[in-house]
Parts: C-alpha cells; sequence; structure tokens
C-alpha cells in the first residue's frame, strides 16, 4: 500500500514543470480553439439554431450529474500530497457507481426534465446522452492523474484525438447526412469514448474498483467541498440557459448557447489554459503564501495582457464575426454576445481567483460566491427574458458575474499578502483600450469605402494583432515590470527567435526567473 513512485510529485523542479505544462496547454489550447472554430463554422451552416439549442440542454443536465456523481475525487487526487493506487481504485468505484446511478436516473427522467425545461423534443437526444456519465468516469482518475503531474503534453493528445474524432469526423459526417441534432449527440459520445480510451492508455490506472475506508476519509472529506461548489458553479453558469429555454425555446437557446460561445473563446484559451495548469501549481505551493500570492499575482496579469485587448477587439468585430462565420440565420445572438463580452475579463479571471482559493482550501468562500451569484440569476433573468428577451438574460448574467469576481477576488486579497493588482491591470487596461480604438477606426475608415464585411473583419483584425503586440513591446505603456512579465513569457514559451525578438521587442529574448 505504499505509495506509487509514478503518482509520487515533487516540488524542486516546480517552476521547470509549469512551464512546460504551461507551453504544451497552450498549443493544446492555441490547436483546439482552431479546429473548434473551424468545425463550428461548418456545423453551424449545416444545422439550425434549435438543433444546437437541443444540445445545449442535454449537456446542462449530462454535466449537472457529473459533478454531482463525481465526489469531488479527481480534484482530490490532484491536490492530495501522497497517492497511492488504492485512492485511484476508490476514486474509480465511486464514479462508477454515481454513473449509473446518475444514468439510470436520467434515462428515466428524460421526459419530465425536458417539459419542465420547455423543449420536450430533447427527451430522446438526452437518453442517449445518458451512458456519457459512465464513459467518463472510467477515465476520470487517470485525467487526474495527468492534471497532478502536470502532463499536458499527454493530455493535448486526449484532448486533440477525441475532438478530432468526435467532432471533426463524426459530427461533420452525420451533418453532411442530414441527422440535425444526432450529429451533435454521436459526435460527443465518439469524443467521450476515444478521450477515455487514449487516457487509459497512457496512464494505465489501477482498472479494478475497489472500496477502502482509509481512502475514503482521506479523499472524500475534500472531494464533497470540491464536488459541492463544483456543482453549484455549473448551475450558476448554465441557470440561464434553461430560463431561457424555459421562456424563449429551442431556437432561442441555440442562438444564446452561440453567443456564450464566442463569449468563451478568448477566456477558454488563456484563462481556462493558465487555469488547468494553476490547481496542481497552487496545490503544491499552498503553505508558502508569500510564493502563492507572487504566483497569483503573475498569472492574472499574464493573461491580462492578450485577454483584454481580446475582449476588446471581440467586442468590435462580433457582428462580423458571427455575419461572415456563422451565416445570416445568427444575426440575432450579436447583441447577447456583445454585452456577455463585456463581462468576459471578469469571467476569465474568475476561473484563476477560484483555482487560488479552492487550491487553499477556502471552498466556503467558492460557495458563498456561486450561491450569490445563484440567487440574483434565478430572481431577475426571468422576467429579464419575458420582457428584453435574450438581451436582458445577457445582462442580467454579465452583472451577477461580475459581483460574484469581486467577491472572491476581495477575499483572496485579505488571505494572501496585499496586491497592487489594480495597479498592475490599469496599464494593461489602458493598452486595450488604445487597441480597441485602433481597431474601430479601422473598421469605421474601411466602411467608408466598402461594405464588405469579410474585408472589415479582416481589416480589423490585422489592425488589433499589429496595435496590441506594439503595446505590448513598449514598457512605457504597459509598465516595466508588466513588460518584464511579459518578456519572460515569450521566451520560455520555446517560440523561433525571430518571432520572439518581434513579439517582445529585444532583440534576444532571455531566460527569466520571474515566474
Amino acid at each position: 500500500m505504499g505509495v506509487d513512485p509514478a503518482l509520487s510529485r515533487d516540488s524542486k523542479d516546480l517552476r521547470s514543470d509549469t512551464l512546460l505544462a504551461t507551453r504544451w496547454q497552450i498549443l493544446a489550447r492555441a490547436s483546439r480553439l482552431v479546429s473548434q472554430l473551424a468545425i463550428s463554422i461548418l456545423l453551424a451552416r449545416l444545422l439550425s439554431p434549435a438543433d444546437f439549442g437541443v444540445m445545449a440542454l442535454c449537456m446542462l443536465v449530462t454535466s449537472v450529474a457529473a459533478a454531482a456523481g463525481n465526489l469531488g475525487l479527481g480534484a482530490a487526487v490532484v491536490n492530495r500530497q501522497e497517492l497511492t493506487n488504492r485512492h485511484l481504485q476508490l476514486g474509480l468505484a465511486v464514479s462508477l457507481i454515481s454513473g449509473v446511478v446518475a444514468a439510470i436516473a436520467i434515462f428515466a427522467l428524460s421526459p419530465s426534465l425536458t417539459r419542465m425545461m420547455g423543449i420536450p423534443g430533447a427527451a430522446e437526444p438526452l437518453r442517449s446522452l445518458a451512458p456519457l456519465l459512465l464513459i467518463n468516469a472510467w477515465g476520470g482518475m487517470a485525467r487526474a492523474v495527468l492534471i497532478r503531474r502536470l502532463d499536458f503534453r499527454r493530455l493535448f493528445f486526449v484532448d486533440f484525438s477525441g475532438f478530432f474524432l468526435g467532432y471533426g469526423v463524426t459530427g461533420v459526417a452525420c451533418a453532411l447526412k442530414g441527422l440535425g441534432v444526432w450529429s451533435l449527440i454521436l459526435s460527443t459520445l465518439v469524443q467521450s469514448v476515444t478521450s477515455t480510451l487514449v487516457c487509459i492508455q497512457l496512464v494505465r490506472p489501477p482498472l479494478i474498483p475497489r472500496i477502502g475506508r482509509r481512502e475514503m476519509r482521506e479523499l472524500i472529506s475534500f472531494g464533497l467541498g470540491i464536488s459541492l461548489n463544483r456543482t453549484l458553479n455549473l448551475v450558476v453558469t448554465q441557470v440561464d440557459r434553461l430560463v431561457v429555454s424555459s421562456a424563449l425555446g429551442p431556437m432561442a437557446l441555440g442562438l444564446y448557447a452561440r453567443a456564450n460561445q464566442i463569449l468563451q473563446l478568448p477566456g477558454d484559451f488563456f484563462a481556462t489554459s493558465l487555469g488547468s495548469v494553476i490547481f496542481p501549481t497552487f496545490s503544491r505551493i499552498k503553505d508558502d503564501r508569500a510564493r502563492l500570492s507572487r504566483a497569483y499575482r503573475q498569472t492574472t496579469v499574464t493573461s491580462s495582457l492578450l485577454l483584454l485587448p481580446l475582449s476588446v477587439t471581440l467586442l468590435i468585430l462580433c457582428p462580423e464575426i458571427i455575419s461572415v462565420l456563422f451565416g445570416e440565420q445568427w444575426t440575432k445572438a450579436i447583441l447577447p454576445a456583445q454585452i456577455l463580452v463585456l463581462a468576459s475579463a471578469f469571467r476569465s479571471q474568475d476561473r484563476i481567483t477560484s483555482s487560488l482559493l479552492k487550491a487553499m482550501g477556502a471552498l466556503r468562500v467558492l460557495f458563498l460566491a456561486d450561491t450569490i451569484l445563484l440567487l440574483l440569476v434565478c430572481i431577475l433573468s426571468w422576467p429579464a427574458a419575458n420582457r428584453y428577451g435574450l438581451e436582458g438574460v445577457a445582462v442580467v448574467v454579465s452583472l451577477a458575474t461580475t459581483l460574484a469576481f469581486a467577491l472572491k477576488l476581495t477575499n483572496a486579497r485579505r488571505r494572501l499578502d496585499p496586491i497592487q493588482l489594480w495597479q498592475s491591470h490599469w496599464p494593461i487596461l489602458r493598452a486595450a483600450i488604445l487597441t480597441g480604438l485602433s481597431v474601430g477606426l479601422t473598421k469605421a475608415l474601411l466602411g467608408v469605402v466598402t461594405d464588405s464585411q469579410v474585408i472589415l473583419l479582416v481589416g480589423g483584425g490585422v489592425s488589433s494583432v499589429f496595435s496590441t503586440v506594439a503595446f505590448l513591446r513598449d514598457p512605457r505603456l504597459i509598465s516595466p515590470k508588466n513588460h518584464q512579465l511579459w518578456y519572460s513569457l515569450i521566451a520560455e514559451l520555446g517560440l523561433p527567435r525571430f518571432v520572439a525578438s518581434w513579439l517582445s521587442g529585444k532583440p534576444e529574448p532571455l531566460l527569466s526567473n520571474t515566474t
């Protein structure tokens, strides 16, 4: 029952492990961003908004069921200092039991759930996704081990292979055959099966379930709190979709889900890339408050360097992005998407702050913030949907998300050494505003000579890239400390020298010890 050497972790090389993990995570997110955007564009032109609405409702139910049934054991495996194979066997046993229970419940209650949510036609698709909970249970512990090891190189292959075979091959082929929403259902199942098989093959975890009292006590005590917060967080992030489906129907839900997807693209690339890495990293240094405080500040600033300019660009070019890439049938999603983008930076930073609080064991704070967010959305979004439609729901969600983030941030500052976040972020915000002005001016000038949305989109995108890089290269604009973080990030990503020199504004980027 001794500790398996393959499961142990050494904090001596934490910095190099974190940098390597971040590189692979950025590569994975960039690859998925490009492939997801391309496949989403194709599927959006082959399927109707109502098909995406049905799928959004199905994923809402299965995601909440999976989060509640997992009992947070994956996060407990990542957080635990000493881990044995018996811990993994316990996690597998509990995941399988909860997966069976949840799958049976979904299969039995699908007609009632979908009627209650305003889309009765989603009953059969939802039943078809019930096996998803069992499939993911088999690969859950293997995935947790990879995250614990910061082995995001292998996680890249796990996620990319699943997404490519699921949506790139199965989804597109089925959509071309005219299968409608079943294209998305089959894509999700194929993706899950592929990812699970690849993950198990790479990690080779114990596949014999086993219940142990000692392991139960050691994992459940932390896992239950994580599970409660994760389930609550999922409900919070999905309750607006429930309101939209009940009040406005599947077509509106499909449009709203697409608006959310556009909102999440920059946040998924940066905040999620960092968020997946920093939870295991923060867990390793949670007892060193000075180091933890420094790591948190540098992480938030680093993500903001590109996230804020991208969000401003997305806000301005949103009409062209949706019209050109997804087609005219999606134009009603433009205004809700723009409203949600206004809070996207807060939502992305919220993920990093939540990872910090979770690693520190401040689960009550997360629970309180998410409870407040849930109450605000539940109370205000229904009347907003009935009176103002999708735009009203988007406003409520944006305001509530910003308030919840402020609460988490305030508590994080109390638990760590004082951090001058405003002083660090103001220069970046100023640069983002200047980027927005550049993109807006470019779009306005091009609009005088042409009404082609393609030209407006390309011109605005090129202006955004060059403006953002020009501002990030100038330490006088974003401050010397922030420029040093940018310089260090570029140097440590292993980019070709001429690319790194152009991006950082320095002739020969060197490795820095600022991280």
